[in-house]
């Protein structure tokens, strides 16, 4: 039997939005830590998702989005480096498809799945 020293399992980066984890009075307050300090931001959330013993991450809205990671490290191979050097990978993510759906190739006719800009009904 083989023992793997992680497990086979990503973390949705809005696992971190709670103040507690921050050390902070609330939410905002989160928002103004990753602006004023986002390599100490990125860094402790990449340190505590391999401390963890997770393999991947899933960036969500901001500041837990790849744009915010992207401008952190400077680029795709930067936060990439950041990444691996932890043992992680990018598992999946967050894309607003009504903010750009102009924007991207997707095949509107697949029979296998539908985009929409439109919000759901309620």
């Amino acid at each position: 039997m083989t023992l793997h020293t992680k497990i086979d399992m990503a973390v949705d980066l809005v696992t971190f939005f709670h103040p507690e984890f921050w050390g902070v009075e609330n939410h905002g307050d989160i928002l103004s830590l990753a602006e004023s300090k986002p390599e100490l931001f990125w860094n402790k959330i990449l340190d505590t998702v391999a401390a963890a013993g997770l393999r991947g991450i899933e960036p969500t809205f901001s500041p837990f989005n790849w744009q915010h990671a992207i401008k952190t490290f400077g680029s795709v191979a930067g936060f990439s480096r950041a990444m691996e050097q932890r043992g992680l990978t990018l598992a999946s993510g967050f894309l607003p498809i009504s903010n750009m759906a102009a924007t991207l190739p997707i095949r509107r006719s697949a029979p296998s799945c539908s985009i929409s800009s439109k919000p759901m009904p309620k």
